[in-house]
């Protein structure tokens, strides 16, 4: 049966007035009609553009294939329809060591406009205590929406949003005369972050490596960042404001970057911060103390 109207044999049935109608019956989507009406609708009745575009499957929806990264990896274009699990592997190296691998982006014209979906599924350990794998980009990758803000580092990235999943989506485009791989996280408007300056630190202590020390807030997650320095292991660095504390003392195994140790942090009810780093003589503390991966609930 062909539409009496335009004639056209995929049709089922009339289409009324083709220009301003559009007929249920007529809907024909990859070649075929449209199979959402039930034996209960008349035939030759219309309904909303809205209702008629809510049928049609959405492609992109639940068939994204996962491929798991183990090492150092160049993207290739089939990636920008999977998950790319990144699940790295420290007994490569010794332990107590940081781990990195890179992960190389390509830069062509091939990806403008896609989009990639990286999650972290690496252990946080391994072995007696372990290392810690560190995730990077080949390339600067932009994040807060600012061109002046970039970086190579997995947990930088990251960090913008505080994804409980590690989940980090990235696309490729142009800005300016220039094309860039930026993030398209969507932060989260009621995350509060806080700078802990040198001067706010006691016992020595110093900010150390890139970035700043700072405590961070999202609903009832709280999470730190940054490393420090050049204090007095075993002694207390700062206190948290009130809102920031746990109910209860909290003890956090954290990356030492100097030597084959470990850092201990504790976090007490009060909010005192104090770190320690067994096994290690000698003051001031000669390494960078990671404070990232710190994360505890409150309330």
């Amino acid at each position: 049966m062909a539409c009496t109207n335009c004639n056209d044999p995929k049709r089922l049935s009339q289409c009324g007035d083709c220009q301003y109608i559009l007929d249920t019956d007529c809907v024909i989507y990859n070649d075929a009609p449209l199979g959402f009406e039930d034996s209960s609708v008349k035939e030759g009745s219309s309904r909303t553009l809205t209702d008629i575009l809510q049928q049609i499957p959405d492609e992109s929806c639940c068939t994204r294939l996962s491929k798991e990264v183990e090492g150092n990896y160049t993207v290739l274009e089939e990636d920008v329809q999977k998950i790319l699990l990144l699940n790295g592997n420290t007994d490569t190296e010794a332990d107590n060591t940081n781990v990195p691998y890179t992960i190389i982006l390509p830069e062509t014209a091939a990806f403008i406009g896609k989009t990639l979906i990286f999650k972290d599924i690496s252990e946080r350990t391994s072995g007696d205590p372990g290392g810690r794998v560190i995730w990077s980009f080949d390339v600067n990758v932009q994040y807060k929406w600012d061109t002046s803000t970039s970086s190579t580092l997995y947990d930088t990235l990251i960090s913008w949003d505080y994804s409980l999943h590690r989940t980090l989506y990235l696309t490729y485009v142009k800005i300016g005369i220039n094309y860039q791989w930026i993030v398209i996280n969507e932060a989260h408007p009621d995350t509060v972050k806080t700078v802990i300056t040198d001067d706010e630190m006691s016992n020595g202590f110093t900010t150390g490596g890139a970035g700043n020390v700072r405590y961070c807030k999202q609903g009832n997650l709280v999470t730190l960042e940054g490393y420090l320095t050049d204090g007095t292991a075993g002694t207390s660095v700062f206190t948290l404001p009130t809102s920031f504390r746990p109910a209860v003392a909290a003890t956090f195994l954290c990356a030492y970057d100097t030597l084959d140790f470990i850092c201990i942090v504790d976090i007490s009810s009060a909010g005192l911060l104090t770190v320690s780093i067994p096994g290690e003589s000698g003051n001031p503390v000669a390494g960078n103390i990671s404070l990232w991966g710190i994360n505890y609930l409150i309330n």
